[in-house]
């Protein structure tokens, strides 16, 4: 591609032909992936089987997903339609006339790269990460849940983001011959409504725009949300509920048992096929792995930005009572 720029989100070398200005330039190496954003049209022809769809809170399709052969067809609604060639390698977008090239960077960012990254490593969740003196501790849910919320609490006391809605877990060895699951970092930065940077920075923080249809806003000044640079072993997990319990006077942590975590965690999984039967059972296996190894609980607080440093100081020492 003429022009192109290389960077580097979640491992990944991307080749661009636009500007990825959330990501940090790299010069050199094979790219992993290219991305080339085409003129405004009304998408690509539809020559495809549709087998899947997201649906959102209110029961609105938001995404639909088709097989076009060669390659998979992801069409956001009023937004534009991506390309993900069949390995993965090759991601084109033809956005709707009018689409800002923001919508077009946090669609590629943050929808098409962790289905991209789920075709070739062996997890990829919906899940915000933090990097504490024990290792990462991940917060896991479905959009709304508070994940980026949490993030930004422990991040603006000190604690290094390993990642903001989805997280890339790869099993490996590092200076040890017993193999961990390591979460590797996304990129800089979390997205939150304006109402959580009011009710968690004392000052209100210099952010960007994320995408023209909502109103949430990333904040990535490392001085409030510190990133961590390289992978690190992941040492518990919590799940969130939708809205949390709004009479619930102090924070609760309930452990769970590795059947009910493995449930939740399969639900939280990001997949590009749902049909890939050798894919999903690669997935199955390592969320069998981690549910089995770490503990895992479910995470009960009010919705109130009052009782964030309670949750947080909660959090901060569960892993010393449970022996990690």
């Amino acid at each position: 591609m003429t022009g192109a720029t290389r960077y580097r989100v979640c491992d990944l070398l991307v080749e661009s032909s636009v500007p990825l200005p959330e990501l940090s330039q790299v010069e050199g190496g094979s790219p992993d992936c290219r991305f080339e954003v085409l003129p405004a049209a009304e998408g690509f022809a539809e020559d495809a089987h549709w087998f899947h769809q997201w649906i959102t809170a209110d029961k609105e399709t938001w995404l639909k997903l088709a097989d076009r052969g060669e390659d998979y067809l992801l069409r956001f609604l009023d937004q534009g339609d991506f390309l993900i060639s069949r390995d993965g390698r090759d991601v084109r977008c033809c956005p709707l006339p009018g689409t800002p090239e923001s919508t077009i960077r946090h669609l590629f960012l943050d929808q098409a790269v962790p289905l991209v990254l789920s075709l070739w490593e062996s997890l990829v969740l919906h899940a915000s990460a933090i990097l504490t003196p024990q290792g990462v501790i991940a917060f896991v849910g479905k959009s709304g849940q508070g994940k980026s919320t949490l993030a930004a609490c422990f991040g603006q006391s000190g604690f290094r983001l390993i990642s903001d809605d989805y997280l890339v877990l790869r099993k490996m060895a590092l200076r040890k011959m017993v193999e961990d699951w390591f979460a590797i970092p996304s990129y800089p930065g979390v997205r939150l409504w304006p109402e959580a940077s009011d009710g968690i920075f004392s000052v209100p923080p210099e952010s960007a725009e994320i995408a023209h249809y909502t109103d949430k806003r990333r904040v990535s000044d490392p001085a409030l949300v510190p990133f961590a640079e390289g992978p690190s072993a992941l040492r518990c997990l919590y799940f969130l509920n939708d809205q949390g319990d709004a009479f619930l006077p102090e924070p609760s942590i309930l452990p769970l048992r590795p059947r009910e975590a493995f449930m939740k965690l399969v639900s939280c999984a990001f997949s590009l096929d749902v049909r890939d039967k050798v894919r999903l059972e690669r997935q199955f296996e390592a969320i069998g792995q981690i549910t089995a190894q770490l503990p895992c609980f479910q995470l009960e607080y009010a919705r109130d930005f009052a009782m964030l440093p309670a949750v947080r100081r909660m959090i901060v020492d569960q892993p010393v009572r449970s022996g990690l």
